[in-house]
């Protein structure tokens, strides 16, 4: 208010409150928008691991059928 209408002794106070508050509101959203991240990088590691655990119980399954290759023939010179 002291920014629009003027204050008449000193006109620097409103801007200094003015520049304060905008300080302030800009904090508080890179801290919402840091635990927005936060959140979605914990969200992201859980599916990795999920994904994770299901590639090695597909591979750990697909071990145990396998045989083991032959060896090479051997050709003599």
């Amino acid at each position: 208010m002291a920014v629009i209408f003027g204050a008449p002794a000193h006109p620097i106070v409103g801007w200094v409150c003015y520049t304060l508050a905008i300080v302030q509101f800009l904090i508080i959203g890179l801290v919402s928008s840091r635990d927005k991240a936060l959140d979605v990088l914990r969200e992201f590691d859980q599916q990795v691991k999920l994904r994770r655990a299901g590639l090695a119980e597909q591979y750990r399954d697909w071990g145990e059928h396998d045989e083991p290759p032959p060896p090479p023939m051997y050709r003599g010179v």
